[in-house]
């Protein structure tokens, strides 16, 4: 239909010829021409919004505060050390979890995965005596990271369903790699308080990002 001018589809038309000349051929398609134009007229901020994903403001606040929200928890651990884990996974990963999930549907996996890579390189340029903590930190996140993927991206329902199913089983991974490989031996303990501080911090950091979801 790219031979009809767009103007003709603002004025009554009508389309005449011998028979077999192809009139119903050529009304048909100037009706389909017509639904698909009211349809992204009536749609438009869902296209604007598939375009604008990567760069929006939101999508930057949160790319710098879940890169701030990681170097800050790499470097509460490294100073206070384990004490400091169950409160830092409330506030601190909780948040990560969340952004995490809100920011897989607006940036492609490798992107996700270079923030993270970034988050311990960054932490470890601000503090060197927090290396250890730093590579502990990249290797569960990276771990936990395609675990809290895999299942956001294969459960059902609404952004808020799936973010808090992923969340749920990252912070488990999360909680057993992170300790175990920061302070050189497994704590059963901060296991468990991390895994309920990293879900009860996601759930309600879930929350209050849903409306961005």
């Amino acid at each position: 239909m790219t031979g009809i001018p767009d103007q003709v589809y603002r004025e009554p038309v009508a389309i005449v010829g011998r028979t077999g000349s192809g009139k119903s051929f050529t009304a048909r398609g100037a009706v389909e021409r017509l639904l698909v134009r009211q349809c992204d007229r009536r749609r438009p901020g869902r296209r604007v919004r598939r375009r604008s994903d990567g760069g929006g403001a939101v999508t930057v606040l949160a790319i710098l505060v879940y890169l701030a929200a990681i170097v800050a928890a790499n470097l509460l651990v490294a100073q206070y050390g384990p004490a400091a884990a169950p409160i830092n996974a409330f506030l601190l990963i909780g948040l990560d979890l969340s952004l995490r999930d809100l920011l897989q549907t607006r940036l492609r996996p490798w992107r996700i995965g270079a923030l993270i890579l970034a988050s311990g390189v960054i932490a470890w340029l601000i503090d060197p005596a927090a290396q250890r903590i730093a590579i502990a930190s990249a290797v569960a996140f990276i771990v936990s990271a395609g675990v809290d993927w895999l299942v956001f991206v294969r459960t059902p329902g609404s952004w808020t369903r799936r973010s808090l199913a992923s969340n749920t089983v990252g912070a488990a991974v999360d909680s057993i790699i992170f300790p175990t490989l920061a302070f050189g031996a497994l704590l059963p303990e901060i296991v468990v308080l991390q895994f309920v501080a990293k879900t009860v911090g996601s759930a309600l950091w879930t929350a209050v990002l849903r409306r961005w979801a």
